[in-house]
């Protein structure tokens, strides 16, 4: 929550309310953000929300602060199973979180996609590995936090594979382990992206 914090006020996004089910800890962030604690997240007055609670919880709290007329900004990865995605793309104003199509060197790569310069067919592989403390894990109950590496870190990378060739997937085999995941997708145009993650 920090960090989206951060991020938003750099925006010049003004902050109003924080929650946070820890008291403590939405106070702390509330003064850092310039904003009021509140004890509810359900605020009838914003216009703009952003849920960056932990994912299990993502559904439910769209659900009960999505409406006509407000954007709801939910965090990656914003469903964590096929049912709450389809309950997630009913309702209105919901915009998902996946922050590396915003840089400059993804509209280059996806400028470059589109202009076939990697050729019509291309393979791509995107393989890499962030370092993560034991502490990084013990912090995220396998309730709140369920799926792995792939779902967890990884779908930021599936989100620019996908924006950047923009067909649609005919085929998918994937991996996802708390420590490492895999995904192999097929586009229809016959373009190949392989994708692996390792927290080391």
């Amino acid at each position: 929550v920090f960090l989206h914090a951060l991020a938003l006020r750099s925006a010049g996004v003004r902050i109003r309310a924080v929650y946070d089910p820890d008291p403590e800890r939405a106070e702390w962030l509330a003064g850092l953000t310039g904003a009021r604690a509140v004890t509810t997240h359900e605020n009838d007055a914003a216009d703009v929300v952003a849920i960056c609670s932990p994912p299990a919880l993502h559904a439910s709290q769209a659900e009960a602060l999505a409406r006509p007329g407000r954007i709801t900004f939910v965090e990656k990865p914003i469903a964590v199973t096929a049912a709450e995605l389809a309950r997630l793309a009913a309702l209105p104003g919901i915009v998902p979180i996946l922050q590396w199509r915003a840089g400059r060197s993804a509209h280059a790569l996806k400028a470059a996609f589109d202009a076939a310069i990697f050729g019509r067919r291309p393979r791509i592989a995107c393989d890499f590995i962030l370092w993560r403390d034991a502490g990084y894990w013990s912090a995220k109950s396998e309730g709140a936090w369920p799926g792995g590496a792939l779902l967890s870190i990884g779908i930021h990378a599936v989100d620019l594979i996908l924006w950047c060739v923009g067909r649609p997937v005919v085929r998918a085999t994937c991996t996802d382990t708390r420590l490492a995941g895999a995904l192999a997708l097929e586009f229809d145009d016959g373009t190949i992206a392989d994708v692996r993650i390792r927290l080391a």
